[in-house]
């Protein structure tokens, strides 16, 4: 039986057809210089971040406004 890449989901196709794209995209940024590994590694990094970055803001909403 063959093993689905470790990037994959195995609960939602869509998730899985938009982090190909992503995966795509930052590698037609290196002009494809780069391998699928490294961007599948980029995207991961990205989508951290990105996901870091949405944290922080709703905590900084829960907080109130300081005078």
């Amino acid at each position: 039986m063959k093993t689905p890449p470790i990037h994959t989901n195995q609960d939602d196709p869509k998730l899985n057809e938009l982090f190909n794209r992503i995966v795509g995209h930052i590698r037609e940024m290196y002009n494809n210089e780069i391998s699928e590994q490294e961007a599948i590694e980029a995207a991961r990094n990205w989508l951290g971040f990105c996901g870091k970055l949405d944290e922080l803001e709703k905590e900084q909403q829960k907080q109130p406004l300081e005078p």
